[in-house]
């Protein structure tokens, strides 16, 4: 018509056509961003200040998924040795209240029917799009292989003596 109403309607669709594309990209920039996480050897789990699990990778689920487990705890705490629930929780408050990475702690787990595994763990808080620091970061990599490897040399040394 002479107000233009086509050029405005093909517009429209141009601008939703495009907002489409942007969104579809977006979605596989996630996809991408969570597959690379999930190929991570390293455990990456992030929980809130008060040890609730909000995001963790496929080696932090395959650590502790037996069943339903994984699903029936939804708090670190439940997770992590429970004569040591209270120096973590310490440890949350610190990270989040000083804003700063803390030191590497050293988590024995007994694994039902398995064996004991030796991890270290990275406190990494994290700031939110407000300033704010609600949010941790924990980083775990599985040192059992060290120990393991460290006996064996130990034993080699001594038939060696």
């Amino acid at each position: 018509d002479e107000n233009g109403g086509l050029n405005r309607f093909i517009g429209v669709v141009h601008d939703i056509t495009e907002q489409w594309h942007k969104e579809e990209q977006l979605k596989l920039e996630r996809a991408s961003m969570l597959s690379m996480l999930d190929a991570q050897r390293t455990m990456i789990v992030r929980i809130d200040r008060h040890g609730n699990i909000l995001q963790s990778n496929r080696a932090f689920r395959n650590l502790h998924t037996f069943g339903d487990f994984f699903l029936e705890k939804s708090n670190i705490l439940e997770i992590f040795p429970a004569e040591r629930s209270e120096g973590f929780r310490r440890l949350f408050q610190e990270s989040l209240e000083h804003k700063r990475r803390i030191d590497s702690i050293e988590i024995e787990w007994q694994i039902p029917g398995q064996k004991v595994l030796h991890t270290e763990w990275d406190f990494v808080p994290i700031k939110s799009r407000f300033g704010t620091y609600d949010e941790l970061q924990l980083l775990g990599v599985d040192i059992s292989i060290v120990d393991h490897l460290s006996k064996e040399v130990e034993a080699i040394n001594s038939n060696l003596r």
